[in-house]
């Protein structure tokens, strides 16, 4: 199959909302070879002289070609129209790449309501009631935590097996100006995408973000004490109900009105799994994220369960 003679017949420039014609069309008729219509469509759209898509406009260099179709007008005889488009910024620095793949990241910022216990009040104080006791149940505040969702175009889905191996986990490092631990992972999508003769893939990743980490605060209770022995009542027997326990795994005794005569003990506990946030490729600059200013902590927190520390963040300024 070949091509037999290749013509330029027509081109046209359509004004676009602004008035300056910010797209066009041009048209050839291509003599083919190949009677199956459908294989000489695609012979005539690949005919010498005929722009391939992201391919210059010849007449205006602002302008790219974003498709290439073919009718037949009779036997081995097509119609080949190429449509262009002005490109982003009118050809200046900053325009919207040719390949798909090079385009600037969409960056979609919103909040994501939930509904959490809570057991603590808004300066870190335990919640308790008036004999200081933890409320049962507890109290339920609803968070509004920020989340993004980034929408890109990339080769292959490289990202996939980091999501996979990372999801739901938090930032090891600071992470689009976030400190370690307040950045979350969430679902992942991509699909296969075909512009033109080039074909990539189109991710969507989604974070959520919570100021102060995130983190599990549980009440330090039980039945047995550090060193394995189990506590006991008044009347020295094993205790029904856990009760509360210090930093160092002792009970904390109660006074004659049943009270504890000390406030409880409170585990700051690391259930989810840290990654290498940097390993998406993402950052605050150059890849059309906002650049968003770290909040200093406010003290230094620490993920622990029983007396070792699992990881930990201290104050910055």
């Amino acid at each position: 199959m070949s091509v037999v003679n290749v013509k330029f017949t027509w081109s046209e420039t359509r004004a676009g909302s602004d008035e300056s014609g910010d797209t066009g069309a041009m048209g050839w008729t291509v003599l083919v070879t190949e009677s199956d219509p459908k294989l000489g469509a695609e012979v005539a759209k690949t005919a010498p002289g005929i722009p391939r898509v992201y391919d210059g406009h010849p007449a205006d260099a602002a302008k790219r070609c974003t498709s290439v179709n073919a009718r037949a007008l009779g036997p081995r005889f097509f119609e080949v129209v190429a449509e262009f488009k002005a490109k982003r910024g009118g050809g200046t620095p900053g325009e919207e790449p040719d390949d798909p793949r090079a385009r600037r990241p969409e960056f979609r910022w919103a909040t994501v309501s939930s509904s959490e216990p809570v057991d603590e009040d808004s300066a870190g104080d335990p919640i308790m009631n008036t004999a200081q006791q933890p409320l049962d149940p507890p109290l339920v505040l609803d968070f509004n935590d920020l989340a993004l969702s980034v929408i890109r175009n990339v080769k292959t889905n490289a990202a996939y097996l980091w999501l996979f191996e990372g999801r739901g986990a938090v930032n090891a490092e600071p992470f689009l100006g976030f400190q370690p631990f307040e950045a979350r992972t969430g679902a992942y999508a991509a699909e296969e995408v075909v512009e033109g003769a080039t074909a990539y893939l189109r991710e969507t990743l989604e974070f959520r973000f919570r100021l102060g980490g995130w983190k599990r605060r549980v009440l330090n209770q039980g039945r047995v004490d550090a060193d394995g022995k189990v506590i006991c009542d008044e009347f020295g027997a094993g205790v029904v109900e856990p009760v509360w326990l210090d930093e160092a795994g002792a009970a904390i005794p109660k006074n004659d009105k049943g009270q504890y005569t000390s406030g409880p003990c409170w585990l700051d506990l690391w259930l989810i799994p840290k990654a290498t946030f940097s390993a998406i490729g993402l950052s605050a600059d150059g890849s059309g994220s906002p650049a968003l200013a770290a909040k200093p902590w406010q003290e230094t927190v620490k993920w622990q369960t029983g007396g070792v520390v699992l990881a930990s963040a201290q104050k910055t300024d």
